[in-house]
Parts: C-alpha cells; structure tokens; sequence
C-alpha cells in the first residue's frame, strides 16, 4: 500500500510538474514573438484550459488568449509599441504598420481569444485571482475588442494594405462594419467598468484615443461612403 501511495504520488508531481513546464515555455514563446511560436504556445495550452482550475486557470486563459491574437497577427512586440506611442497619431492610424500581415483566419482566431476572455472573466475562478489579474483579464478582454475592431477597419478594408478603401456594397467592410462598430463600444466599456472591466479612467492616454477613434467612426459610420471616406482619410 505505501508503494501504490508513493507511485500515486509521483504521477501527480510529474503531472502537476508537466502542467507548470507548459505553462512557463508557454510564456517563453509568446515573449520571443511570432506566429509560428503562437500556434506553438496554442498547442500547449488547450489541454489545459480544461484540466486547470484556480489561479492557475486563470494564468493559462490569459496566454491562450495571448497566443491567439498573435497567431491572428497582433504580434505583441509590435502592437503593444505602436499604442503606447501614438504621440498625436490617430490610434488607427498609429496601429496601420502592425496589421500589414495578419493571418487570413485572423477573425476566427480572434472570436477565439475573446470567447476564452469572456469565459474566464464570467467564471468562479476570477475570484481567486487577486485584483491585479482580474484587472488585467479585463484589459486584456478590452484590447481584443478593440483589435477586432481594427483588423476590419485597417485589414479588412484594405487600407493596411496601401491601396484605398473597399467601398463595395455586401464587400467585407460592409459585412462586418456594424460588428466592429460595436466592439469598439464593447472595448471602451470593458477597459472603463469598476466591477466588471479594468476600471481604466476616461482620461487614460489608451482609453481617451479609443473613445476618440470610436466618436469618429460612429460619426462617419452614417453610410458606406462616408466610412470610406474616413478610413481612406488615414493614408
């Protein structure tokens, strides 16, 4: 019996062991950037999402959703840059070299890292974080809204490409426009809320940029053409 108990033991630690080493080379991989490295990461953290429960569920929803916003194209080593240093750029604007390369399954990529965000912001286990990773599943929620957002604004109309805008009437831009009008509502409301979001202030450099983008486009946003000629406007 003391021989079974010490095997049921050891199987347990190199469990727990092996969970922890994902987890950290996990971590690994999204710091060195890349897509490639991102879909590696994505493929070490899915058993987990179900196998995990506490804080540490919490740690592996937040660098699967990591990973798929950078396997989308939202590699962090760029996007983070060009929005913390906007100066007086439009956010939009200031983001339209970081979005030049984004997977062709970036919006299912996407839809992913913000249904595993709203998962694990709605479960029992946010309440065993400490304030500090709650907030932060919160920003991060917020700034997937606000990349999908602009993966239709820049990508999908074609302005990240150089060219102008696809003005096409049922085009992609057309499509999608109402989705991405109300994730930039979705971003700013997740990013400001105390209990249930990041409880970011108005006047944040990020959050005052995303309230001034998402004035804009809702301002413009009145017909196709009008958008159109707003976003061909940034180039």
């Amino acid at each position: 019996m003391k021989i079974l108990s010490f095997v049921i033991l050891c199987l347990g630690l190199v469990a727990c062991a092996g969970t922890e080493g994902d987890i950290e080379e996990a971590r690994l991989l999204l710091a060195k950037g890349g897509k490639s490295r991102a879909d590696d990461a994505i493929s070490l953290l899915t058993p987990l999402l179900t196998s995990t429960s506490g804080v540490e569920r919490l740690e592996v929803y937040r660098l699967y959703a990591g990973a798929k916003m950078a396997s989308a194209g939202f590699d962090s080593t760029k996007i983070i840059p060009a929005l913390a240093y906007t100066g007086d750029d439009n956010l939009l604007t200031a983001c339209l070299g970081s979005v030049t390369d984004l997977a062709t399954d970036s919006a299912s990529k996407m839809s992913d890292a913000i249904s595993a965000l709203v998962e694990i912001t709605g479960s029992t286990d946010l309440a065993k974080g400490d304030v500090r990773a709650q907030k932060g599943l919160y920003f991060q929620l917020g700034l997937a809204y606000f990349l999908d957002a602009i993966r239709v604004y820049l990508s999908v109309s074609g302005l990240a490409s150089g060219t102008t805008v696809d003005c096409t009437v049922g085009g992609e831009l057309d499509l999608q426009r109402t989705a991405a009008k109300a994730n930039l509502n979705n971003s700013y409301s997740t990013l400001t809320a105390t209990d249930t979001g990041a409880g970011y202030s108005a006047s944040n450099d990020f959050v005052s940029g995303l309230a001034s983008v998402r004035d804009d486009i809702v301002a413009a946003d009145s017909s196709l053409t009008t958008l159109c000629d707003y976003l061909n406007g940034l180039n």
